[in-house]
């Protein structure tokens, strides 16, 4: 489901419940003293969506970056490139 091209917003919600119910299970067999209220538990599952979609971005633009498809870094070909004297934007002596 994580590298799905399109991944389901619903499968992306379950996923994020799934991880919220762990750590439920896991704040359950910790002392009294340190019961979670409900109110938390959804500030909880909201931080755990977002963290989970930051992760999948980030491991998207890195996925990406190695293959080569994209990225921040775009080199030319030289022939390619042309330069604003070539359109006559700018003349010969360098004024606009």
């Amino acid at each position: 489901m994580i590298y799905d091209e399109y991944p389901d917003r619903w499968q992306l919600y379950r996923l994020a419940e799934s991880i919220v119910k762990t750590l439920q299970t896991e704040s359950e067999t910790g002392d009294e003293e340190e019961k979670i209220s409900p109110q938390k538990w959804e500030w909880i599952s909201d931080m755990v969506q977002v963290l989970l979609l930051e992760e999948l971005l980030s491991r998207r633009q890195m996925k990406q970056r190695k293959k080569g498809e994209g990225g921040s870094v775009f080199i030319p070909k030289t022939e390619n490139i042309r330069t604003l004297k070539d359109y006559g934007k700018i003349g010969a002596d360098g004024a606009l």
